[in-house]
C-alpha cells in the first residue's frame, strides 16, 4: 500500500476518543503519514498543546500543529494534565494561523491528501469558504451523524455532536466537492468499546504513549466528575473508526449513500440534495475491528 499524506482535524482536548485516535494514527505511520494536525473549536492552542504534549519524549516524527479558529479560552476537559506545558517547547512546527496552514498544505502537496475529520468543523468550512478549491485535492474521511442507528444500537436517528456544533460548518463540509468521502456515522463507530481483556491489555500496558493515554483518561474522568481508579472499560471510541477508515474499509460494510446535514443538524438521506458519500453503515467484523485497535494501539499487530 502507498503511504497516505496524512492531516488530522480533530477537536482533541474534549471527549477522549481523540486522544485514542491520535494515538492510533501514530502507530500507522508506516501506512498514514501524518503531515499536520489542525485543532479547532474552543480553545484550539490548548488543543495543539495536548497534541505536543503526548509526542513530547517519542521518536515520532513531529507533525505541523496548526490552531484553527479560536473562540475561547476555557479549559479544556485534560487541562489539568496539560498542567501549563508550553507549547514554545514543541520540537515541531506550530502555526496559529490554522486555516491558512491547511489550505497552503493542501495546494502545496504534489499528490492529493487524506483528510481526517473527527471533530466539528468551523475551521475547515472557513478553508473552504476562503479556498473552495482545495476540495479537490482531499480524499475526506468523517466522523460525523446518525442514519439508521442511535447511540445505544436501537433504530433511528440523532443529533450528533461533531455535526450539529455547528450545522451551517457541517453542512458546508458535506456540498463540498471532495476527490473522494468516506463517512462512519454513529450507527457503526458508535459500538466501539473496550472492556475485559482487550482493555486491560492497553490499561496495564507499560508504553509509555499508553501510559499518557490511561493518563489522559483519568484527567478526563476527573473533570466530568466521574471516578477515575480501577478502570474496566472505555469509552466510546468513535474517532478510531475515522482512523481506520484513511487506510481501510475492513470489518465495515460501506453503502454510498446521498446525504445531507439538514438545518436540525440531522444528517438525512435525500436523493435529490444529498451528495453521495460511501457510508461505513454496518460491521461485519466487530470483534475482529476492536482486537486490530488493540494491536494497533499495543504495537503488536506489526
Amino acid at each position: 500500500m502507498q503511504r497516505k499524506s496524512v492531516i488530522l482535524h480533530t477537536d482533541i482536548g474534549g471527549d477522549i476518543d481523540d486522544v485514542w485516535a491520535f494515538i492510533m494514527l501514530l502507530r500507522q505511520t508506516e501506512i498514514l503519514n501524518l503531515k499536520m494536525v489542525l485543532t479547532d473549536t474552543g480553545d484550539t492552542f490548548a488543543r495543539a498543546a495536548l497534541c505536543a504534549k503526548l509526542l513530547d519524549g517519542t521518536d515520532y516524527p513531529r507533525p505541523l500543529l496548526a490552531a484553527g479558529i479560536r473562540k475561547s479560552t476555557k479549559p479544556i476537559t485534560h487541562h489539568a494534565w496539560l498542567d501549563g506545558y508550553d507549547l514554545s517547547l514543541y520540537q515541531g512546527s506550530f502555526r496559529p494561523d490554522g486555516v491558512e496552514a491547511l489550505i497552503e498544505e493542501v495546494r502545496s502537496a504534489a499528490e492529493p491528501v487524506t483528510l481526517i475529520s473527527i471533530g466539528p468543523p468551523p475551521s475547515l468550512a472557513k478553508a473552504l469558504e476562503l479556498a473552495p478549491d482545495i476540495a479537490e485535492k482531499v480524499d475526506f474521511v468523517g466522523m460525523y451523524g446518525s442514519i439508521r442507528r442511535k447511540y445505544d444500537g436501537s433504530v433511528g436517528c440523532v443529533r450528533e455532536y461533531n455535526a450539529f456544533y455547528d450545522v451551517a460548518a457541517t453542512q458546508r463540509v458535506f456540498r463540498a466537492p471532495w476527490q473522494s468521502f468516506l463517512l462512519t456515522p454513529i450507527d457503526t463507530c458508535a459500538a466501539v468499546v473496550l472492556d475485559g481483556e482487550l482493555f486491560q491489555r492497553i490499561a496495564q500496558s507499560p508504553d509509555p504513549l499508553l501510559r499518557k493515554l490511561m493518563e489522559c483518561y483519568r484527567c478526563f474522568l476527573r473533570f466530568k466528575g466521574e471516578p477515575a481508579e480501577h478502570l474496566t472499560r472505555s469509552t466510546l471510541l468513535c474517532d478510531t473508526v475515522g482512523i481506520h477508515l484513511a487506510s481501510s474499509q475492513a470489518f465495515l460494510r460501506m453503502e454510498m449513500m446521498n446525504l445531507r446535514v439538514d438545518d436540525a443538524g440531522l444528517t438525512v438521506q435525500d436523493n435529490s440534495r444529498g451528495m453521495p458519500i460511501n457510508t461505513a453503515i454496518e460491521w461485519t467484523d466487530l470483534q475482529g475491528f476492536k482486537a486490530f485497535l488493540v494491536e494497533t494501539l499495543t504495537g503488536t499487530g506489526r
